[in-house]
């Protein structure tokens, strides 16, 4: 008997009927399997599947356990980030500097009752509120408070020439300019 024609292995010949075996130890009388090359291929192939399926089986252990790893570190992270965030958005109460005299002869006639100043605040520190104060004497009356980054403001002048400002912490940084005048 020989063997079926669409096994994949093939036999060089088939002189024994099946399910016999050559008693006297003579390697001849059994028959050969060879493979051809698509067999060796598609033998190869399937222990390189083996291998990647097992690399991938313990790649996805070895990353669980690094990710519960690293979790760790990460939670930590976000919360001290959390924790930053809340204190950068706590604004300060303003701590009022004593009023400034600006002394603007320079750019505003002596019969000018109004100035139209222009004004630019800022901080390194954005917990710092950026609020100004423009007065017409030095103890604060007639006065404008304007907060934000920039702004303008028509302020009315009692001294000549002169008006008076405050800002609301010691750090904040300032510009404060002169755009215009009117006269009565």
């Amino acid at each position: 008997m020989s063997m079926q024609p669409n096994c994949p292995w093939q036999w060089s010949s088939s002189s024994l009927p099946l399910g016999t075996t050559p008693l006297n130890g003579d390697s001849s009388a059994l028959d050969r399997v060879t493979m051809g090359r698509g067999e060796t291929l598609q033998l190869v192939s399937f222990v390189l599947l083996c291998t990647s399926a097992v690399l991938a089986l313990v790649s996805a252990i070895f990353g669980f356990w690094g990710n519960r790893l690293a979790d760790r570190s990460y939670w930590d992270t976000i919360k001290l980030l959390t924790t930053h965030v809340e204190a950068a958005r706590t604004r300060q109460q303003p701590q009022w500097t004593p009023f400034v005299k600006v002394d603007a002869r320079a750019l505003v006639p002596p019969n000018a009752s109004f100035a139209r100043l222009q004004f630019k605040l800022w901080s390194d520190d954005n917990t710092i509120p950026l609020m100004i104060r423009v007065a017409s004497t030095a103890d604060g009356s007639v006065m404008n408070e304007v907060a934000g980054p920039s702004g303008v403001v028509e302020q009315m002048m009692i001294e000549k020439q002169t008006f008076y400002v405050s800002f609301s912490h010691p750090k904040l940084r300032y510009e404060v300019s002169v755009l215009g005048y009117k006269m009565d």
